[in-house]
């Protein structure tokens, strides 16, 4: 359905986990996960989960270049209020947290990134993005 093609919900897609944690010694901004899709490739985010030892906001964002050649950028936000752990409300079929098809150009490949903003000093940041990618013919 995100391209306009048949997709055959029998076919087993891989699903792959791009996860990260860190505990950075200085505030300030920094990728905890990330993973690249190749041109060619339909991505389709089903889940994220963000947990911390403070409230803090996961940017998820990736760039890449459509059919005409112009520069695409996709944002999307995960917000930790407090201290735990969150998951998005999302899935793989009726609502995935991020989908996109990076076509088939002479350019360098998408990739995807969860970059942790403001963080703080000798905070514990974990994060994982539920993901498949497919190439169709």
């Amino acid at each position: 359905r995100l391209t306009g093609e048949y997709i055959d919900y029998n076919i087993p897609y891989d699903i792959q986990i791009a996860s990260g944690d860190s505990t950075p010694s200085a505030t300030g901004t920094f990728t905890l996960a990330s993973f690249t899709v190749e041109p060619g490739q339909e991505c389709i985010i089903g889940e994220v989960d963000l947990g911390a030892a403070a409230s803090a906001t996961a940017e998820i964002t990736v760039t890449y270049k459509d059919f005409l050649g112009i520069s695409q950028t996709i944002t999307r936000y995960l917000f930790l209020g407090a201290a735990g752990f969150v998951s998005s409300d999302t899935n793989f079929i009726d609502s995935p947290f991020m989908a996109f098809y990076n076509p088939v150009v002479p350019d360098p490949p998408g990739t995807v990134t969860m970059q942790m903003l403001d963080a703080a000093a000798s905070t514990q940041y974990v994060g994982n993005m539920a993901y498949v990618l497919r190439t169709n013919e």
